[in-house]
């Protein structure tokens, strides 16, 4: 289900002269961006549900890290779990995860003594202080066939219990369960599945909620919505996206997702382009063209290599 080609020869780069470190390869997709450069990667846990498949290499631990020119750091936290003095050469780093608001003074204080690169997601955004670019989720081409369910379908995908708190799950079901009361409806939660399995779901389904942005997330954690990787996919696989988000400016166009910040703007807007099918299709049309141009994992890369 899952097409994975090594097309590191359109980058013309030496991969051995690059290594990607993270905490798994699911962080940033840094699977996806291993693949397009067929370079090195580190990694300190194994457990992938599948990402793994995407490898060009087979991995190294984290206590491995080769002597290379240029590091890619694939999710902020690991920063702080190995030895950054250590590594000569160009620095990079993806802040793409929760550990970034955990441990905000310290991994800034590391990307500043070190002089590295900053790539940010939409989520996390107004949180990084240094000078950024935008940071989207690569993935290979996707060959999950997309054949959508005859009973009209809503999915969501946080993944496992502590994201249903910060990206506002319950308010989710509950716009979700209204729209029921009107007509009839599937709605599936995806948590704990593989990636696959993940695909196959949203292939099927007509609309996909990535997260609301709510004023209070889980414990300290505060993100400002805006799309993430499951969200993409939902795009990809032609569902209509809908994800929480607050406006900003950054180096590429925002990504057409239909913005709902509270649980009934989801439910009113759910509403509307059910009632409103070509709005719907023209909504996915756009959703998808921008998916395509801006998160092919080449493209990508090259943005990094830059």
């Amino acid at each position: 289900m899952i097409k994975s080609e090594n097309s590191s020869k359109m980058l013309n780069v030496d991969g051995d002269n690059i290594c990607i470190v993270c905490i798994n390869v699911a962080f940033a997709n840094a699977g996806a961006l291993q693949n397009a450069l067929d370079c090195h990667i580190v990694i300190q846990q194994t457990e992938a549900k599948g990402f793994d498949k995407l490898l060009t290499r087979t991995p190294l631990g984290i206590n491995s890290i080769p002597d290379v020119d240029h590091y890619i750091f694939a999710g902020s936290g690991i920063l702080s779990r190995i030895d950054v003095p250590k590594l000569n050469g160009r620095k990079t780093v993806i802040i793409s995860d929760s550990h970034y608001l955990q441990n905000t003074r310290e991994i800034d204080e590391i990307i500043q003594m070190h002089n590295i690169e900053v790539f940010c997601m939409a989520d996390l955004w107004k949180f990084c202080k240094f000078e950024k670019k935008m940071y989207v989720h690569p993935f290979i081409p996707i060959s999950t066939p997309i054949k959508k369910n005859k009973v009209f379908t809503i999915c969501h995908s946080p993944y496992h219990k502590v994201k249903t708190n910060q990206k506002g799950s319950k308010e989710i079901e509950a716009a979700v369960n209204q729209l029921k009361k009107g007509q009839e409806l599937e709605y599936s939660c995806i948590k704990d599945s593989t990636w696959e399995e993940t695909l196959a779901i949203k292939a099927g389904a007509h609309f996909f909620v990535d997260q609301l942005s709510l004023d209070n997330h889980y414990a300290y954690l505060g993100y400002e919505g805006g799309l993430g990787k499951s969200g993409l996919e939902g795009m990809l696989l032609k569902c209509l996206t809908f994800c929480g988000g607050k406006p900003f400016d950054s180096d590429i166009p925002a990504p057409p997702y239909v913005v709902t910040n509270r649980s009934n703007d989801l439910l009113e807007k759910m509403t509307y382009y059910i009632q409103h099918r070509n709005a719907a299709e023209s909504r996915i049309k756009r959703q998808y063209d921008w998916s395509i141009k801006h998160t092919n994992h080449i493209e990508v890369a090259k943005r990094i290599l830059e």
